[in-house]
């Protein structure tokens, strides 16, 4: 999955993590 973002889930919600 490189270049690109990444769906983080976590306890409140979820953020997108930058992938290099």
């Amino acid at each position: 999955n490189s270049g690109g973002y990444q769906k983080v889930t976590f306890g409140i919600g979820t953020k997108l993590q930058v992938i290099p």
